[in-house]
């Protein structure tokens, strides 16, 4: 495939590319892709200074004991009474995601309770600030020495939760994302950033300084997004109600001791129908994760300087025009189709690749502009070269009509190379089917019945080959010899053949059931059907070819059809063929027994499809007494066949291996040590 012809159609494609890249529902799919990413990161470890206390389901109900029935939300006693047990386990810090805004429903007291807590141990207290509206910590609660952190959990533009309050996330909107991909053009993420300056600092930005990590200094720090550790559940976790109660507080001593404890509701069973319980969505979406977690795995982030960003905007635009300049060198030198497709999905994968690799480094790469650009290019250029070939093909079929007579013409068009008198050895797939006993069946018919009943019966075993994509070598009188694998390879031939085979089947018998109502007699079809190499081409002389199959394969091929009459079945599959067949075609076909052909010393293992359950019960039968001939006790074998024939009397297939067993036939064993009969014996 060559290059594209002009260089405005390459600038199109990257203005096109650009632009879909920054829509919605791009975005949507990288954010999705980003999701992938995070799910599928190894050898993340959540840092150790971290612990929850949960304000569970477990903790509703044993609170609602120890509290004599009084339900959320609970007295500020109560956390104050956890807040002083975590002080006297040694914790470090704790964050409360709880907002105290207002004064305490239950009077001065309860307030004094949660101040008196609050001065014995660091405390970020959670606050609520966006837009200009302010909902912070009484003031007391802050003169005892608790920071306020905005435990507000920005949702993202799908309802996802990625990034801190007013941190550097996705660009939000077609103007915004447009304004990253050309390098931060138009005040991309200036709204972000003045919406920052207004802002405290985010709960975990305000809890870092507990853990000596250092100041804000005069400005608030950029977290970036929120690196996930795990799914919910990844940090230890110590229900409320064990840190209310002196006694069960005490077995967590080593648990919480130099920690900090981030404490809040994380109540996956809904307070009320329809109630979420502060359960927000993540990248391990569908799984909700407690808005506590989500601060704990952004306050991780930090503690760990492992915040996610993406890529600086200014290394978009040069990477862009690398990008494309390579698609239009790699895709210039290709030549074939397939080829150049391969190579449209490497880059794809190695984009991919790299996109997760960077993750690792914590940054993101929007792989949309690159990946639209790469595909669109394939697409265009494989239709700029559709449209010259065909325009090539409008001339000379323009030329050759001139010239030639009309089938001519469209022969050579549609396949010049077979006008030539050659073959190719190919592996292929070979069918024949043959009407059993019709020669005899057409002596006591009227003459006119007997075609008017051949044509239909070829008729619907022409549309069963052509309709699974199978070539019609021949009609051979009532029978019919077709093949898979040419003129154009097929992957599958193996499993249209038996397709072929088990619907021609039942087109007979759908077509039996119809004759019986006019008094016609049925038709007994025979299927043969072997896979192997063979010579593939036009046969003949100068004044008539036939384009045919020649070989063994060929010869074997209609052998099996005939063996059929040996064990009464209607159709046999060679293992050959059976070994190139999916798991598909292969289900259902059972062993009939291992024969060499007449003339042949090589052994054939044959299968054969069955009809019914109880059909495949004998089958399995059968399977036991051919390993008992695999182990050479014919003794046993023999019984075993006659006992199946007593059960089934028309089971062709056990008295074809007793007939030869009682009639001393000499077992043979091919090298793998299995027995096969030869019908030069029979």
């Amino acid at each position: 495939m060559s290059r594209l012809r002009t260089p405005g159609t390459v600038v199109a494609i990257a203005a096109v590319s650009l632009l879909v890249a920054s829509t919605g529902f791009w975005g949507t799919l990288e954010r999705y892709l980003y999701d992938l990413h995070v799910r599928g990161a190894i050898g993340l470890i959540p840092p150790e200074p971290l612990v929850i206390v949960a304000i569970d389901d477990a903790t509703l109900n044993v609170m609602a004991d120890r509290l004599g029935g009084m339900k959320w939300p609970y007295p500020r006693a109560a956390h104050a009474k956890v807040v002083e047990n975590l002080a006297r386990l040694g914790a470090r810090a704790v964050f409360l995601d709880i907002l105290f805004d207002i004064p305490s429903g239950y009077g001065a007291k309860d307030d004094e309770a949660l101040e008196r807590a609050l001065r014995r141990l660091p405390a970020v207290l959670a606050a609520e600030t966006e837009r200009g509206v302010r909902n912070l910590p009484l003031e007391r609660f802050i003169a005892a020495g608790a920071r306020p952190g905005n435990a507000i959990v920005p949702v993202d533009a799908d309802g996802v939760v990625r990034d801190t309050f007013g941190g550097p996330g996705f660009p939000k909107g077609f103007a915004s994302s447009l304004g990253y991909f050309l390098g931060g053009w138009g005040g991309y993420g200036e709204g972000r950033s003045a919406a920052r300056g207004e802002a405290l600092p985010s709960a975990a930005e305000a809890a870092l300084p507990l853990l000596g990590r250092g100041e804000s200094g005069g400005g608030v720090p950029d977290p970036g997004m929120i690196r996930f550790f795990g799914p919910p559940g990844s940090f230890r976790t110590v229900s409320y109600f064990e840190l209310y109660d002196d006694v069960l507080a005490q077995q967590h001593r080593d648990l919480l001791a130099g920690r900090i404890a981030l404490l809040g509701r994380a109540l996956y069973a809904p307070l009320t129908p329809g109630q979420q319980s502060d359960l927000f969505l993540t990248p391990y979406r569908p799984h909700f994760m407690a808005g506590v977690e989500i601060h704990a795995h952004a306050l991780a982030s930090l503690v760990a300087g492992r915040s996610i960003r993406l890529v600086p905007a200014w290394v978009y635009p040069p990477l862009f025009i690398a990008w494309a300049i390579a698609c239009t060198v790699l895709f210039g030198r290709i030549k074939q189709p397939l080829v150049e497709f391969l190579a449209l999905v490497g880059m794809a994968a190695a984009l991919e690749g790299a996109a997760y690799w960077l993750l690792h480094q914590d940054l993101v790469l929007q792989v949309g502009p690159l990946l639209i650009f790469s595909s669109l290019y394939f697409v265009t250029a494989a239709l700029q070269k559709y449209i010259r070939e065909r325009d090539a093909k409008l001339l000379i079929r323009a030329q050759l009509f001139r010239y030639l007579p009309e089938r001519v013409a469209t022969h050579m068009i549609s396949r010049p190379l077979r006008m030539a008198m050659a073959g190719d050895r190919s592996e292929i797939t070979v069918l024949f089917a043959d009407l059993a006993g019709f020669t005899t069946l057409s002596e006591a018919l009227p003459t006119d019945t007997v075609i008017t009943l051949l044509q239909g019966h070829l008729k619907e075993m022409t549309e069963a080959i052509f309709t699974h994509e199978g070539t019609l070598d021949k009609f051979l009188g009532d029978g019919v010899m077709a093949f898979w694998g040419a003129p154009d390879p097929q992957e599958r031939q193996a499993d249209m053949a038996i397709a072929a085979g088990r619907e021609m089947l039942q087109r007979v018998e759908r077509a039996n059931a119809e004759r019986e109502k006019t008094g016609l007699p049925a038709l007994r079809l025979r299927i043969g059907i072997h896979s192997g190499e063979a010579v593939v081409g036009n046969v003949g002389s100068s004044l008539y070819i036939d384009y045919t199959a020649i070989g063994d394969t060929v010869n074997t091929a209609s052998r099996t059809e005939g063996i059929n009459k040996f064990f009464g079945t209607r159709m046999l599959v060679s293992d050959a063929c059976l070994a190139r067949a999916g798991e598909a075609a292969r289900e259902g076909m059972l062993l009939v027994g291992r024969v060499s052909a007449k003339g042949k010393k090589k052994a054939i293992s044959y299968y054969t499809p069955a009809a019914a359950a109880a059909e495949t019960e004998l089958f399995h039968e059968l399977g036991g007494a051919l390993e008992l001939l695999d182990r050479r006790e014919s003794d046993r074998a023999a019984t075993a066949l006659s006992a199946l024939l007593a059960k089934n009397p028309g089971f062709g297939p056990a008295r074809f291996h007793l007939e030869l067993l009682i009639g001393g036939a000499p077992l043979r064993y091919d090298e793998e040590g299995r027995h096969y009969r030869s019908l030069d014996e029979k």
